[in-house]
């Protein structure tokens, strides 16, 4: 027998296959790929201060801890009002090694599935996911079950395996399909408290800031129960406008001013009728079980959205 075909033999390789380019070399690199394709981040350890600036929600914190520092793959999804502190957790998230940060609205179609074969990244963070299109959404659903995802295109099919665990975040889980849904612990913040939000912005003028407390506590006392407002990211807004040579309570009266002269928009609530109040939960019982199967296709639209519509319908008749 012929040497050189004895030993391919011995090495694993199948007879006639001399032509090809087969060594041990190509077989050992491709393994190493694979690998690397299932790495996952281990022996993570976060900072000591790690949602230190996230007040309020202890229980939350240390579901999304655990989360992190187990080696299985899992999922939370993140659901509440704006302003109630998802998007600070997604964004301490994002800081950890192998991390990714994206916003479901701004991804482009299968732009998710590009980031993930190139990154494979140990975290995902998704502020917005209810905005994310059908093929993106679709994506998600098979990484979040198996691992694995698809990528489509011209020349070749890529089928990418990648360990993520995926944190996301929405303001309207409606929005969401149940089958979307299912593949999370889903954890519910509600809107804070005005001594809540009063903590919450005292805590990262102190520390994200860098401002002096007593500062700190005026600027936060001021937003709260003067202007209103529970958003810490208002916080911020006064602060950088501060630097830029305003005083804080000029700032106050302007925003409050502003406040006042605020036109209604489209996602205000409304006031509606008993008769059209009925009309609107007869319609929506009867495409409930649609809505919920197919609304990850699209955004549907708000329940402002549907009275508004159905009061056009009805002017026309």
């Amino acid at each position: 027998m012929n040497v050189s075909l004895q030993m391919r033999r011995m090495q694993g390789f199948p007879h006639g296959s001399m032509g090809k380019k087969h060594s041990l070399e190509v077989l050992g690199m491709q393994i190493r790929k694979k690998k690397v394709q299932k790495a996952k981040v281990t022996n993570i350890k976060l900072p000591h201060d790690f949602l230190s600036e996230l007040v309020g929600y202890e229980k939350e914190k240390k579901i999304v801890i655990a989360s992190i520092l187990s080696t299985k793959r899992n999922h939370i999804l993140l659901s509440g009002v704006p302003a109630s502190g998802k998007t600070v957790i997604l964004e301490s998230i994002k800081t950890l090694p192998n991390a990714e940060f994206i916003v479901g609205g701004s991804s482009t179609k299968s732009g998710m599935g590009k980031l993930i074969k190139a990154y494979k990244p140990a975290f995902l963070c998704i502020d917005e996911i209810d905005k994310c299109d059908a093929m993106n959404t679709t994506i998600l659903l098979t990484l979040m079950e198996s691992g694995f995802i698809r990528i489509l295109n011209s020349k070749e099919k890529n089928k990418v395996y990648s360990d993520t665990k995926v944190y996301a975040a929405c303001n309207n889980i409606d929005r969401l399909s149940l089958e979307l849904q299912s593949r999370f612990t889903i954890l519910s913040f509600p809107e804070y408290t005005e001594q809540e939000a009063y903590n919450v912005m005292y805590a990262i003028l102190v520390k994200k800031g860098k401002v002096r407390q007593e500062l700190a506590s005026n600027i936060a006392y001021k937003i709260v129960y003067e202007l209103k407002s529970k958003n810490p990211r208002t916080a911020f807004n006064v602060l950088a406008f501060m630097e830029g040579g305003m005083g804080l309570d000029e700032i106050i009266s302007v925003l409050l001013s502003q406040k006042e002269k605020k036109i209604p928009g489209k996602n205000d609530s409304i006031e509606i009728t008993t008769d059209e109040a009925r009309i609107l939960l007869k319609a929506l019982d009867i495409a409930k079980d649609s809505i919920r199967k197919k609304s990850y296709l699209y955004n549907f639209p708000t329940l402002e959205e549907i009275v508004i519509r159905l009061r056009k319908r009805v002017l026309k008749l």
